[in-house]
């Protein structure tokens, strides 16, 4: 370890830097080793006692014994675990969508959509998916964060269409909050401009 300022490189074999895979700084995100460069925050890492830690997360709202049993695999088996961008050479934002999914436990998968590198549009758990076509999933989450302080523990539907490694959304409704069965997109277009969503790549 070898500290740099209030931070630490941990360089490994090779003396490369132990850093975070694609720069996408979220809970759950691979690790990888690369060539150290000290002004790289995906390869700065901070050192906490056990009792200064950060608070770790409540955990995710529960489901039933049938949900718990298939939300990991339906999205293993379609290969919907990882993270999908419309670019994955390029930095999340506005013109760039990420979209990460990570499994929680058997029942349960995160889905973040990121902003930056490092900072989340919204974090929500998944618990509940159907596959409703065979190349479309359906999941039922919880938003657990959010930019948008009025989204938080709203309950979304989304519907997703699967091609090879490609995913893109073509449905998103409301199931609770002031806009509970209200859609705003549906087939695959934003309701209010009818805007098209765009299909993202799967990263890794």
């Amino acid at each position: 370890m070898v500290s740099v300022k209030d931070n630490y490189q941990i360089i490994g074999s090779g003396n490369l830097c132990l850093n975070i895979s694609n720069g996408v700084i979220a809970k759950g995100t691979p690790l990888e080793l690369a060539a150290c460069a000290p002004n790289n925050a995906v390869e700065l890492w901070a050192l906490y006692q056990a009792s200064d830690a950060p608070a770790a997360p409540s955990n995710p709202p529960q489901a039933s014994n049938q949900a718990s049993s298939s939300v990991q695999s339906i999205f293993e088996r379609h290969g919907l675990i990882g993270t999908f961008a419309e670019d994955c050479a390029k930095d999340p934002g506005d013109s760039n969508q990420y979209i990460v999914h990570r499994v929680i436990d058997a029942g349960h998968v995160e889905r973040d959509q990121m902003k930056s590198r490092n900072v989340r549009t919204y974090a929500a758990f998944v618990d509940n998916a159907d596959e409703v076509a065979p190349n479309e999933i359906a999941m039922n989450m919880m938003i657990a964060e959010s930019t948008n302080a009025q989204l938080a523990n709203w309950r979304m539907r989304l519907v997703t269409r699967i091609d090879g490694n490609r995913i893109r959304l073509m449905e998103s409704a409301a199931l609770t909050g002031p806009y509970a069965g209200q859609k705003n997109i549906v087939a695959g277009q934003t309701t209010n401009s009818g805007t098209e969503t765009h299909w993202l790549k799967k990263c890794q």
